[in-house]
């Protein structure tokens, strides 16, 4: 396998890592055009074999003034300190990028990957 090479000037650079060797990986082991969720599972087991802890599919509660307005649901939260949300299209849209980032402000979280 490729190693990844991580620069530690980033925060939690050393999840990322795994993370990023474990997307690579499944990849890797898996055929083209197979179901979203299929690439989710299998980067769960191979996330958790990296000994990383992965809760997929995160239920976040949403609160307005201090009452609950409902719920948003994160593809994987890794240690609880990364978002990792997957998705699997020809091209990232601006709307991806929209979205982990209002992941980021509701979890209160300051990493996250955008993996395709």
């Amino acid at each position: 396998m490729k190693k990844i090479i991580v620069n530690d000037n980033y925060l939690h650079s050393n999840i990322t890592g795994k993370i990023l060797q474990g997307f690579y990986t499944v990849v890797g082991d898996l055929v083209n055009g197979l179901k979203l969720a299929i690439y989710k599972k299998s980067l769960v087991i191979e996330l958790t074999n990296l000994g990383l802890n992965c809760q997929e599919n995160k239920e976040l509660e949403v609160f307005y003034r201090g009452i609950l307005v409902g719920t948003y649901t994160i593809d994987l939260l890794i240690d609880k300190l990364v978002i990792v949300k997957v998705v699997n299209k020809d091209k990232l849209s601006r709307d991806d990028e929209i979205e982990i980032t209002n992941q980021l402000k509701l979890c209160d979280i300051e990493v996250g990957l955008l993996l395709n």
